[in-house]
């Protein structure tokens, strides 16, 4: 059985949520999860986190933010945020 705690631990409250659900489904759908399933499961929850940080900056500095030259620039957490979502 895979601890959620144990291996999603460094990641915050909602993406440890989302995990424990997530396990919970597949487990209902595939019987007891093992170790090879961790790969997988961690680039989930890398990329979730990834996701949540990028929106909680998005929605907190916009849709454009000034750089270190204060030229106002597209926020680069939209590529990221794109990136993520692509795999």
């Amino acid at each position: 059985m895979i601890s959620i705690k144990k291996h999603f631990g460094q990641y915050d409250k909602a993406v440890q949520a989302y995990m424990k659900n997530l396990v919970i489904s597949l487990e209902k759908q595939y019987g007891e999860l093992d170790e090879t399933w961790l790969v997988s499961l961690e680039l989930i929850a890398f990329n979730y986190d990834l996701i949540l940080k990028c929106q909680a900056d998005i929605a907190k500095n916009g849709l454009e933010k000034y750089d270190n030259s204060h030229r106002l620039v597209k926020n680069p957490c939209i590529s990221t945020l794109n990136n993520a979502q692509a795999y």
